[in-house]
Protein backbone atom coordinates (compact mmCIF):
# COMPACT_ATOMS: atom_id res chain seq x y z
CA UNK A 1 0.00 0.00 0.00
CA UNK A 2 2.39 2.29 0.62
CA UNK A 3 2.27 6.40 0.94
CA UNK A 4 3.08 7.74 -2.34
CA UNK A 5 1.16 10.75 -3.62
CA UNK A 6 1.37 13.28 -0.23
CA UNK A 7 3.58 15.68 -0.64
CA UNK A 8 5.07 16.13 2.86
CA UNK A 9 5.78 13.61 5.95
CA UNK A 10 7.72 13.58 8.69
CA UNK A 11 10.77 10.94 8.90
CA UNK A 12 10.62 8.36 11.50
CA UNK A 13 14.21 8.34 12.89
CA UNK A 14 14.32 12.07 13.47
CA UNK A 15 11.17 13.79 12.82
CA UNK A 16 12.95 16.07 9.81
CA UNK A 17 10.05 16.74 7.13
CA UNK A 18 10.84 14.68 3.82
CA UNK A 19 9.43 15.76 0.62
CA UNK A 20 7.98 12.85 -1.52
CA UNK A 21 7.91 13.13 -4.97
CA UNK A 22 6.39 9.91 -6.22
CA UNK A 23 8.45 9.49 -8.21
CA UNK A 24 10.81 6.74 -6.31
CA UNK A 25 9.76 4.42 -4.24
CA UNK A 26 12.66 4.73 -1.87
CA UNK A 27 13.25 8.01 -0.14
CA UNK A 28 16.19 9.43 1.78
CA UNK A 29 15.74 11.94 4.53
CA UNK A 30 18.18 14.87 4.24
CA UNK A 31 18.59 15.07 7.95
CA UNK A 32 19.84 11.72 9.33
CA UNK A 33 20.58 9.92 6.03
CA UNK A 34 17.76 7.14 6.48
CA UNK A 35 16.58 5.75 3.71
CA UNK A 36 12.77 4.08 3.36
CA UNK A 37 11.03 1.96 0.89
CA UNK A 38 7.87 3.59 0.79
CA UNK A 39 6.07 0.40 -0.53
CA UNK A 40 7.27 -1.22 3.45
CA UNK A 41 6.00 1.76 5.21
CA UNK A 42 2.65 2.89 6.55
CA UNK A 43 1.67 7.01 6.78
CA UNK A 44 1.33 6.32 10.26
CA UNK A 45 6.00 5.44 10.87
CA UNK A 46 5.91 8.94 9.63
CA UNK A 47 3.58 10.62 12.07
CA UNK A 48 5.28 8.62 14.97
CA UNK A 49 8.19 10.10 14.08
CA UNK A 50 7.58 13.41 14.95
CA UNK A 51 7.16 12.82 18.67
CA UNK A 52 10.94 11.04 18.51
CA UNK A 53 12.43 13.85 16.63
CA UNK A 54 10.87 16.50 18.46
CA UNK A 55 12.51 14.39 21.69
CA UNK A 56 16.02 14.41 19.70
CA UNK A 57 16.13 17.96 19.16
CA UNK A 58 15.41 18.82 22.67
CA UNK A 59 18.34 16.50 23.74
CA UNK A 60 20.32 18.33 20.94
CA UNK A 61 19.60 21.46 22.57
CA UNK A 62 20.59 20.59 25.80
CA UNK A 63 23.63 19.02 25.08
CA UNK A 64 24.59 22.38 23.06
CA UNK A 65 23.65 24.29 25.99
CA UNK A 66 25.69 22.21 28.48
CA UNK A 67 28.93 23.05 26.07
CA UNK A 68 28.89 26.46 26.05
CA UNK A 69 30.16 28.86 28.61
CA UNK A 70 27.75 30.60 30.59
CA UNK A 71 26.66 33.87 30.50
CA UNK A 72 29.24 36.82 32.08
CA UNK A 73 27.37 39.33 33.90
CA UNK A 74 28.71 42.65 33.84
CA UNK A 75 28.24 43.19 37.08
CA UNK A 76 25.40 45.37 38.94
CA UNK A 77 24.19 48.72 37.52
CA UNK A 78 24.24 49.77 41.91
CA UNK A 79 27.42 52.41 43.08
CA UNK A 80 29.43 51.12 45.44
CA UNK A 81 29.93 54.23 47.06
CA UNK A 82 26.42 54.52 48.07
CA UNK A 83 25.95 50.91 49.55
CA UNK A 84 29.42 51.91 51.65
CA UNK A 85 27.77 54.90 53.12
CA UNK A 86 24.89 53.40 53.25
CA UNK A 87 26.36 50.72 55.63
CA UNK A 88 28.95 52.95 57.55
CA UNK A 89 26.78 55.55 58.26
CA UNK A 90 23.11 53.33 58.38
CA UNK A 91 24.50 49.83 58.10
CA UNK A 92 22.77 48.94 61.43
CA UNK A 93 19.89 49.55 60.23
CA UNK A 94 20.10 47.55 57.08
CA UNK A 95 19.79 50.86 55.05
CA UNK A 96 22.17 49.33 52.30
CA UNK A 97 20.71 45.57 52.30
CA UNK A 98 17.45 47.74 50.90
CA UNK A 99 19.51 49.52 48.70
CA UNK A 100 21.03 46.21 47.08
CA UNK A 101 17.55 45.06 46.92
CA UNK A 102 17.50 42.78 49.18
CA UNK A 103 14.51 43.25 51.42
CA UNK A 104 14.76 40.57 53.61
CA UNK A 105 17.99 40.70 54.83
CA UNK A 106 17.32 44.83 55.27
CA UNK A 107 14.54 43.47 57.88
CA UNK A 108 16.22 41.13 59.73
CA UNK A 109 19.29 44.00 60.06
CA UNK A 110 16.35 46.70 61.03
CA UNK A 111 15.12 44.16 63.91
CA UNK A 112 17.88 42.96 64.99
CA UNK A 113 20.68 45.68 64.78
CA UNK A 114 22.91 44.56 62.08
CA UNK A 115 22.78 41.55 63.52
CA UNK A 116 24.01 42.53 66.83
CA UNK A 117 27.14 44.78 64.91
CA UNK A 118 28.80 42.00 63.31
CA UNK A 119 26.80 41.91 60.52
CA UNK A 120 27.08 45.08 59.55
CA UNK A 121 31.41 45.23 60.28
CA UNK A 122 31.35 42.29 58.08
CA UNK A 123 28.95 44.10 55.37
CA UNK A 124 31.76 47.03 55.09
CA UNK A 125 34.31 44.26 54.44
CA UNK A 126 32.53 42.59 51.59
CA UNK A 127 31.95 46.50 50.08
CA UNK A 128 35.00 47.16 50.22
CA UNK A 129 36.63 44.21 48.39
CA UNK A 130 34.29 43.94 46.09
CA UNK A 131 32.63 41.22 47.35
CA UNK A 132 28.71 42.54 47.89
CA UNK A 133 25.58 41.41 45.94
CA UNK A 134 22.97 42.70 44.39
CA UNK A 135 19.95 41.04 44.89
CA UNK A 136 20.51 39.36 40.63
CA UNK A 137 23.74 38.17 42.62
CA UNK A 138 25.60 40.73 40.48
CA UNK A 139 28.83 42.17 42.67
CA UNK A 140 28.94 45.52 43.25
CA UNK A 141 31.91 46.96 42.20
CA UNK A 142 31.02 50.65 40.55
CA UNK A 143 32.46 53.35 42.66
CA UNK A 144 30.40 56.04 40.17
CA UNK A 145 27.67 57.13 41.68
Amino acid sequence: MGIVGRADHKCPNCGALIRIDGASSKVTCEYCESVFNLDDSSEEDFRSGYEFGRQQAYEEFSRRSMEEEPAVSSGSKKSKTVALLLCVFLGTLGIHHFYAGKAAMGVLYLLTGGIIGIGWIIDIILIVTDNYTDSFGDKITNWDV
